[in-house]
């Protein structure tokens, strides 16, 4: 793996991973272990008012990029970062990368629960980068040379940056990528109009053009995605509604692969069809990751062999590892994850 390269970019955030406490008792504090006892928490406070306890776990590096990057960086891969990490939290993550800042990091705050996480967030720089963040701090040149170093380009939070696309249509002007992979986390689209993520799938059907584009999304993500394009948007935790959904994005986006991961399962289409379960953490210590986790482990062994299949099982067992563990494995506790 040490021969592959890739390129991730370009959000930043400082997380606060947050417990969100019910209530004390001679044992300590019992936490609020559902979105749904949170929210109706909240809901009973309307017309009156009511005091919530957070409890801060941790504060680390956050953003989809980052994550992405350390997770890769981990199994041997030859990382190069582009975002906004200008925070000492960050310097670390800056060696180890071969990172450069172009803005002050977002902060979220995660309030995690054992069905699912809340984020809270302060965008700052992140939703201004655009291509003259990058023209500015590394020059156009450099910036091509970078890419066309690399095997793998991994473009994420695509959401919240609301000008990469501008990025992008460069990036499509300038490269000649034959036999790349690009990666694509679209990084939940709810927010954006259906014009907006009509074009990001425009661009992404460009790309392919180029190499081979790599979608990943998860349930919520593929019914938004479904519902723009005009498929069915009821998407299930169910093995054929998953793996449905991933052939019908691939074909309806004109991309070389698809996959969908949940709670409990995953599935992806590349021309060919592959399911994988079993990986099911019922007592996570940290969520906020989960998926950047999950593509990095799809991603680091997709570029190897193609073969979706095993790139599944790598995903799950990866984050797996790191929602059990709070930190991204290696590859030998990645594959012991697999064989768990």
């Amino acid at each position: 793996m040490k021969s592959k390269r890739a390129f991730i970019g370009f959000d930043g955030f400082v997380d606060t991973i947050i417990r969100v406490v019910d209530y004390h008792d001679d044992s300590g504090k019992v936490y609020i272990n559902s979105i749904g006892d949170f929210g109706r928490r909240i809901l009973d406070a309307s017309g009156k008012s009511t005091n919530i306890e957070f409890e801060t776990v941790c504060k680390k590096i956050g953003g989809n990029g980052p994550l992405l990057s350390e997770a890769l960086r981990k199994f041997g891969v030859d990382t190069t970062y582009i975002g906004t990490i200008d925070h000492e939290i960050f310097s670390k993550f800056s060696a180890d990368n071969n990172a450069t800042s172009i803005g002050r990091p977002g902060e979220t705050q995660a309030l995690e629960f054992g069905d699912g996480k809340i984020i809270l967030g302060e965008m700052y720089s992140v939703a201004e980068i655009d291509l003259g963040c990058i023209l500015q701090h590394i020059g156009g040149q450099n910036f091509i040379e970078t890419l066309h170093s690399c095997d793998l380009m991994c473009f994420v939070n695509w959401t919240m940056l609301t000008k990469l696309n501008g990025i992008l249509e460069f990036i499509l002007d300038e490269m000649v990528g034959e036999g790349k992979i690009f990666f694509f986390d679209l990084a939940d689209p709810a927010k954006r109009t259906v014009a907006d993520i009509r074009s990001i799938c425009d661009i992404m059907g460009k790309f392919n053009k180029l190499g081979k584009v790599i979608l990943g999304v998860n349930l919520k993500e593929a019914a938004r995605l479904l519902s723009v394009l005009g498929g069915n948007e009821q998407v299930s935790e169910a093995r054929e509604s998953i793996a449905s959904a991933a052939k019908m994005i691939r074909e309806d986006v004109g991309i070389h692969a698809c996959f969908v991961h949940a709670n409990t399962m995953a599935a992806g289409y590349d021309g060919t069809s592959a399911f994988v379960d079993g990986y099911f953490s019922p007592h996570p210590k940290i969520s906020t990751g989960a998926g950047d986790h999950f593509n990095a482990g799809f991603l680091s062994e997709y570029i190897g062999n193609s073969d979706i299949l095993a790139a599944l099982h790598s995903g799950s067992a990866t984050a797996r590892y790191y929602v059990d563990n709070a930190d991204s494995p290696n590859v030998a506790q990645m594959q012991q994850a697999r064989l768990a």
